[in-house]
């Protein structure tokens, strides 16, 4: 029988080089886990006394939660790699109390299940402890963005700016922020349409100009990153004049850009000040 810790440890092995994201086969990784302990077995003891794969426990967790997704927007089962998951990210609030990652992981978990009380309990747990962490403000903005989409036209005076709100907050901290907070921005206001053709016309151009920035740095992950959001947002032609083009491509493409977004703001400082 495979250990879960096993499977982790395999998944913490294939970190990729770019942005340190774990990369394996996530469908392999469940049938792993589904031969494993069950996710209960998991408890804060174990991970004590494994610190060296603790940063892969996170891993195994982020790529089950994104394999969950990927099965329930295509009409599957995700309760299997979701609980696991959640199990994980549960017993990591209480080996990690001083890191922002295990909260907002499950914050963001709980948004994609269209859970929004579990995500704004874990707010409630975390809002004091990491009041600038910018994983945290990224999954409420996730979570307000799912609570928009979820309820409609009930709350019609929200604006796109109410849901980025807790981006805007730390973008005196890290101006990385900014460029998330833009593309949350734009999908805010083409989910709730109120903005008409100037706004999401200034935002895309916004983010065109901050993708096309050459930084001087060096950093190999940031030209990556700027590239692949171009790419999605924009297409192979950098086309930024047809308004319901770039829309279709971001609804198409929105996993993926909230992967790019994740893998951003996890890469922030994610401890405690």
């Amino acid at each position: 029988m495979t250990s879960w810790f096993g499977a982790s440890k395999h998944l913490g092995q294939q970190r990729a080089r770019l942005g340190g994201a774990a990369q394996t086969h996530p469908e392999q990784l469940i049938t792993e886990i589904q031969t494993a302990a069950s996710p209960t077995s998991l408890t804060a003891a174990q991970l004590v006394e494994a610190p060296g794969e603790r940063e892969s426990q996170l891993s195994a967790a982020r790529t089950l939660r994104r394999a969950a997704r990927r099965r329930f927007e295509g009409a599957h089962d995700g309760e299997v790699p979701r609980k696991h998951s959640a199990a994980i990210l549960q017993a990591l609030q209480t080996t990690r109390p001083w890191e922002a990652r295990p909260y907002a992981e499950a914050m963001i978990g709980a948004a994609e299940a269209n859970d929004i009380r579990t995500a704004q309990e874990i707010l409630s747990r975390a809002a004091d402890r990491f009041p600038e962490a910018p994983q945290l403000a990224y999954a409420e903005t996730r979570v307000r963005q799912a609570m928009r989409s979820i309820e409609g036209d009930n709350h019609s005076n929200d604006t796109a700016d109410d849901v980025v709100a807790p981006m805007r907050r730390l973008r005196r901290l890290d101006n990385s922020v900014r460029t998330v907070e833009l593309l949350e921005t734009l999908s805010a206001q083409f989910l709730i349409g109120s903005n008409g053709h100037d706004g999401p016309a200034r935002t895309i151009e916004q983010i065109r100009r901050v993708v096309n920035s050459r930084n001087g740095t060096g950093d190999v992950f940031s030209s990556w990153w700027k590239r692949r959001v171009s790419d999605y947002v924009f297409g192979p032609a950098d086309d930024v004049s047809d308004i319901q083009s770039v829309r279709q491509r971001v609804a198409a493409h929105r996993r993926e850009l909230d992967a790019l977004e994740e893998d951003l703001t996890n890469r922030m400082n994610v401890l405690t000040p």
